[in-house]
């Protein structure tokens, strides 16, 4: 039997999406700000996130690598090698992220409500408002354009959070929902545009959907071989066929915080059924596993990147970014713990240019 989730105590701690509220309130167990009751008692800010900074042969770079960072509430940019590139400052709380086949970045800032568009090079592009509750992760699909957020209810009014879909990243959103699942947690596409969706349901058990192309209706998968207990994200591997990458915050049942990164394969003949048919091993520049990545990023074929938030583990400092060997995992290729002033890095995202 699946074990309930594990909401680990550090300020990106994420199941149901309860981390750094960024406003005042009593403190929920663990010492984690608690959730915001309403919209009304979201600390708005006064900024708008703009371009902090940015190296001049950012342009330059095919591949650049997108970290959110709640903490500081800055977003990090950085080269194939982890060089830092550039920075995006003024949001509230930017958690998941997402990036579209031009190479422009989504920003989901979860106090706000509002996701953000940026260029390759970190330049404002737009945004959409009025997310209903908390978004926490996007995903754009590759062959309509169309924007995908996951969102949860505040702690005022519990319940079960939804999927929202924007059609060609704009106007009103259909809500897709199914009555199993509690909390949304990441979402993905395929490359022929299916959907795919990480959570769980009221006791705390992984689960996972899939939303057919051109449907609105959720089906279910269950899976059949190994267990998830605190799921992160989701992202399909297109090198592989019918096949998830899903992080797993709670290795192997794990006592203590440690993410792994599970290659979930799909059994699409009959009833949607998956099973974890791999696992890759993450570790840091310590040679110790990764504490708590929520979303990192595959880079096809041989690249895996994202952050390591060392929060929940040491309480403070030592938070970066690493990039592995994919699908060997193990020590990192490259790495960054020095740059970027890291305070919970929650999420990453490659932005790929032709």
């Amino acid at each position: 039997m699946k074990s309930p989730v594990f909401i680990a105590g550090g300020l990106a701690a994420l199941a149901l999406p309860a981390l750094l509220s960024g406003c005042s309130g009593s403190a929920s167990p663990g010492g984690a700000p608690a959730l915001p009751a309403t919209t009304a008692d979201r600390h708005q800010g006064s900024s708008q996130p703009h371009l902090r900074w940015i190296s001049p042969d950012a342009a330059k770079q095919r591949n650049l690598l997108f970290v959110t960072d709640p903490g500081s509430e800055q977003v990090f940019i950085f080269s194939a090698d982890l060089q830092l590139k550039g920075a995006i400052t003024g949001f509230n709380t930017p958690k998941g992220a997402c990036a579209d086949k031009s190479g422009n970045v989504w920003i989901v800032d979860w106090e706000r409500a509002v996701i953000y568009e940026f260029s390759h090079t970190g330049q404002s592009l737009g945004k959409i408002s009025g997310v209903t509750g908390f978004p926490t992760g996007c995903a754009v699909d590759p062959t309509t354009g169309n924007l995908a957020v996951t969102t949860n209810p505040g702690s005022a009014s519990p319940g079960p959070g939804e999927l929202m879909l924007y059609p060609k990243a704009t106007g009103s959103p259909t809500a897709i929902t199914d009555p199993i699942v509690f909390t949304y947690s990441f979402a993905a596409y395929d490359a022929a545009g299916n959907l795919y969706f990480d959570g769980t349901d009221g006791n705390g058990n992984f689960t996972l959907d899939k939303v057919p192309t051109g449907s609105t209706t959720a089906q279910s998968i269950q899976l059949v071989n190994g267990a998830i207990y605190q799921p992160g994200m989701v992202q399909s591997n297109p090198k592989g066929v019918n096949e998830l990458l899903i992080t797993d915050m709670k290795c192997n049942d794990a006592q203590t915080p440690t993410t792994c990164l599970d290659r979930v394969g799909l059994i699409i003949s009959g009833y949607p059924f998956a099973e974890i048919i791999g696992q890759v091993p993450l570790k840091n520049q310590s040679g110790a596993s990764v504490c708590q990545m929520e979303q990192g990023a595959y880079l096809p074929p041989k690249t895996f990147a994202g952050p390591d938030n060392e929060v929940p583990c040491n309480g403070s400092g030592f938070s970066g970014v690493g990039r592995w060997a994919f699908p060997a995992g193990g020590s990192e290729q490259f790495s960054n713990y020095t740059e970027g002033d890291f305070t919970a890095p929650f999420a990453a995202t490659w932005s790929v240019i032709k």
